[in-house]
């Protein structure tokens, strides 16, 4: 169970999410899985090129870190994939 916070608008909390640089990367390079939804910081964005099709939300550190698990390393990104 989550404690406090709110989530980001949009989401479905039964997919998975992925979080972190190299876990988000190989989501997106797998073509055996879908990217439904992807939040990412400003400074993480300009590390990588945005996928076509995905919806992308701009979040701050603060925001990612209510999607994912408490200490999670999620480096400025979450993925929500089915």
């Amino acid at each position: 169970a989550r404690k406090g916070g709110h989530r980001p608008a949009g989401g479905n909390p039964n997919r998975p999410r992925f979080w972190g640089r190299h876990a988000v990367y190989a989501a997106l390079d797998n073509p055996a899985r879908t990217v439904r939804k992807l939040w990412i910081t400003h400074e993480a964005a300009r590390e990588i090129v945005l996928p076509d099709g995905v919806p992308v939300t701009y979040a701050d550190v603060a925001d990612l870190a209510r999607l994912v698990p408490s200490d999670a390393p999620h480096q400025g990104i979450v993925a929500e994939v089915d």
